[in-house]
């Protein structure tokens, strides 16, 4: 039996930028799962599941909430370690050393192949730079500075420079920077507070970019003005969006998929979903459901997945597909060791070449990779069509979609299906739906940020199955799980057509009885919902 002494589930990892770590990974053996067991008759006993883990404190005021009240000041968000105005100094010596010991004018150098030697450079240069301020009467600098400044050469020629710093603050979900002097740090509690400059000039801050783009994704990529947007992963797995020359300053949003090892398990201790939604989401991914998990942005979607995906057997072999990397199940060799990730391709990405890989393209191809699952990821444009794609020709997939609802879900689906297919109806693409997707899992927020000692609260609020309908109405839909008195999913007592598939798997009906909630501790709401005060 697990902790929460409820049907045993696998250990699945995911990732919630919005959560706590989640715990080590564990064994292939392990995360195969135990042999299931049956749901109890009555809700499970067990010890209540240890409290999220405190958030910074932040400030609370009733007039342009978390932000400094001088309101024009940034809030200098990490020490001032570096002096950014030297490591650009120490940069471009340390990279002339490098260009002058290899003969080759212009060479850009490579993490993989010449990070100790730029850090030998950047080192030899920090040396001399240290005499000059003593032989100019100042105090040579101490270790800890040596330190600071190396690291700083190192992540303006290979990393992400001065943006670095601010992927390094604990808690940072997302990160907006509008010019190099206006920069938002958005954290998991809900504060929002402003960032340091991160650039001497907005020009600078586009070279930033660009050299992010050349050098830290699986290939090079254009940043100018011929390709004004850039969308790329960065290699601890966060998302970047850039833009300039199309907009008023140059323009920067970072998502901060802060935790990668998590699971259903995991999800549970954080209040996500309780022990019938475990056992449920686990038996219908191995039971080859099509499912997808909704929300609206920054609810936990992309972790939700990663969990889900997580319960599946080691040796279920899955097939990613992305238009950039962000699920990241790749990286997990333990868990995921037969996986085959993919990411679209831009024609004339990088080099102008011309060629280019859609996510479709991809699709096609992996079904010639011997794979079990197709996954594709996030879904906000054509990328519905690789989802559909993947929902006929594989045996079930995963991905996820922006939208406020669960009924809304299949009416985002149906838009976006409609302005990507020619000369479909909404008729046919609502029975597209229903043919395709089996199960909506809708994530609701609640966001009491704002007030004193509040937080957000993510969890998943509705689970909606899809059925081809024989009447007029292309679509059936049986609501399974429904929102609370306190907006959290309770059993609704409807059992999905497919029942005896997730039998199979070792799911026991009961945890479908109607009001059966399993949450493992209230939601300590500051303003309860009005339905919940009534009750």
């Amino acid at each position: 039996m697990s902790a929460h002494n409820v049907p045993e589930q696998p250990n699945d990892p995911a990732a919630l930028p919005l959560f706590s770590a989640g715990p080590a990974a564990p064994t292939a053996r392990s995360l195969a799962g135990p042999t299931p067991s049956t749901a109890p008759a009555a809700p499970p006993a067990g010890p209540t599941p240890p409290p999220p883990a405190p958030h910074p404190p932040a400030p609370r005021q009733s007039e342009p909430a978390h932000v400094d009240p001088a309101g024009d000041q940034p809030v200098e968000s990490t020490p001032a370690d570096v002096d950014w105005t030297v490591v650009a100094q120490l940069q471009r010596r340390a990279v002339e050393r490098f260009t002058q010991a290899s003969g080759q004018a212009g060479r850009t150098p490579s993490r993989d192949l010449h990070e100790n030697e730029i850090r030998t450079y950047a080192e030899q240069e920090i040396e001399d730079y240290s005499s000059r301020e003593v032989l100019e009467g100042r105090d040579a600098l101490p270790y800890d500075q040596r330190v600071a400044l190396s690291q700083g050469v190192l992540d303006s020629i290979f990393g992400l420079g001065r943006i670095q710093q601010l992927i390094d603050q604990p808690l940072v979900e997302n990160i907006d920077i509008e010019g190099y002097d206006m920069v938002w740090l958005t954290f998991a509690d809900g504060r929002i507070e402003r960032g340091p400059v991160i650039a001497e000039s907005d020009d600078q801050l586009i070279e930033m970019v660009q050299q992010i783009a050349r050098t830290m994704g699986p290939r090079e990529k254009d940043f100018s003005q011929r390709t004004p947007k850039l969308r790329m992963a960065l290699p601890d797995g966060s998302r970047l969006a850039a833009e300039a020359w199309i907009c008023h300053r140059p323009s920067i949003s970072i998502r901060v998929h802060r935790h990668l090892d998590t699971d259903l398990d995991n999800m549970q201790d954080l209040g996500s979903i309780d022990a019938g939604l475990n056992a449920f989401l686990a038996a219908a991914v191995r039971a080859g459901k099509s499912i997808v998990v909704s929300g609206l942005a920054g609810s936990g979607k992309t972790t939700l997945i990663r969990s889900i995906l997580n319960a599946l057997h080691p040796m279920v072999r899955l097939a990613t597909m992305e238009s950039m990397y962000e699920l990241g199940l790749h990286h997990d060799t333990v868990r995921h060791p037969r996986i085959w990730a993919a990411e679209a391709v831009a024609a004339g990405e990088g080099d102008g070449s011309g060629g280019g890989m859609s996510l479709t393209d991809l699709v096609e191809t992996s079904l010639q990779k011997n794979t079990d699952r197709l996954i594709i990821g996030e879904v906000v444009g054509s990328e519905v069509l690789a989802m559909l794609q993947a929902m006929q020709g594989g045996q079930g997939s995963v991905s996820t979609i922006h939208a406020k609802s669960g009924v809304d879900t299949i009416s985002r689906m149906v838009t976006l299906i409609t302005s990507h297919m020619a000369n479909i109806s909404d008729r046919d693409a609502t029975r597209l739906v229903a043919q395709h997707v089996d199960l909506i899992v809708h994530i609701g927020v609640i966001d009491e940020s704002e007030l004193e000692g509040g937080r957000k609260h993510r969890f998943v609020d509705e689970v909606i199955a899809l059925d081809v309908s024989n009447d007029l109405n292309p679509i059936e839909i049986e609501p399974l799980w429904a929102p609370g008195p306190d907006g959290r999913a309770v059993p609704t007592g409807k059992r999905p057509p497919w029942l005896t598939d997730l039998r199979r798997r070792g799911f026991d009906p009961k945890w479908l009885t109607e009001g059966y909630s399993t949450w493992d501790r209230p939601l300590d709401l500051i303003i309860p919902n009005d339905e919940e005060g009534a009750a």
